[in-house]
């Protein structure tokens, strides 16, 4: 058997994942695409490893994705449901490329798996909606949720909106009703549930770190559909 290491090639910029990694992608994610093109989702897709196979996941609304192998096999991602899990599907071929357009732009990925490294016998079945639920997602508390949603409110309200444009944990505090203690304790176990979930960058921050922190959580919170903008309308309990 071989290592199991995914290589990402965009343009250059060239990424190597291992077994256990996972890799998003889009305006605004672990690899970013195009950040100056608005039409472009700010988490369009993710490469994860999942029961010893790379898993191809569509994270966007709009945007469809075209796995093409070396062979010619094409396979194609419709964009995900409101309020689905993602569309998913097994990445077994040595080399493949990953393409996707937005705004008239065309984009694509190149894709290498470890000589070695592919799974023999049959192909494997999707995880049938556990990826999203294994992977970063958690079941919230009603307070979990009133945090997630007023960190994101800025982001829900206005996409194009960036790390700048979030409030700072002292008015959200304040806005909640909580006091410090309370807000930093719920905001430290939420992350660190997320992070058994299998999302990167919520533990361990501080100073511009710890902004980077709030605004990773603003992230998957609103790509993995943890709040949407209907929460906005929810009454506060």
């Amino acid at each position: 058997m071989g290592t199991g290491e995914l290589t990402v090639d965009f343009v250059g910029q060239v990424r190597t994942l291992s077994p256990g990694e996972s890799l998003s992608f889009g305006r605004a994610a672990d690899l970013v695409v195009d950040d100056a093109n608005r039409y472009l989702h700010r988490v369009v897709g993710r490469l994860v490893w999942h029961d010893g196979v790379w898993w191809l996941e569509n994270l966007g609304d709009h945007i469809e994705l075209e796995l093409v192998a070396a062979d010619g096999t094409l396979v194609r991602l419709a964009p995900r449901p409101d309020g689905a899990d993602p569309n998913v599907a097994a990445f077994t071929a040595e080399r493949a490329r990953l393409g996707f357009a937005a705004g008239g732009m065309r984009y694509e990925l190149d894709l290498t798996l470890e000589s070695g490294s592919r799974p023999g016998g049959v192909e494997p079945e999707p995880p049938a909606g556990e990826a999203t639920s294994r992977y970063g997602h958690v079941a919230l508390t009603e307070d979990e949720r009133r945090l997630l949603t007023a960190l994101a409110t800025p982001v829900l309200r206005d996409p194009t909106v960036g790390p700048e444009g979030l409030v700072s944990n002292r008015e959200l505090a304040m806005a909640l009703g909580w006091g410090m203690t309370k807000f930093n304790r719920k905001l430290d176990y939420l992350c660190t549930r997320l992070t058994k979930a299998g999302v990167r960058g919520l533990v361990g921050a501080r100073g511009d770190e710890a902004t980077n922190r709030r605004w990773r959580l603003v992230e998957h919170a609103v790509a993995a559909r943890l709040v949407t903008a209907a929460d906005l309308e929810r009454p506060p309990s």
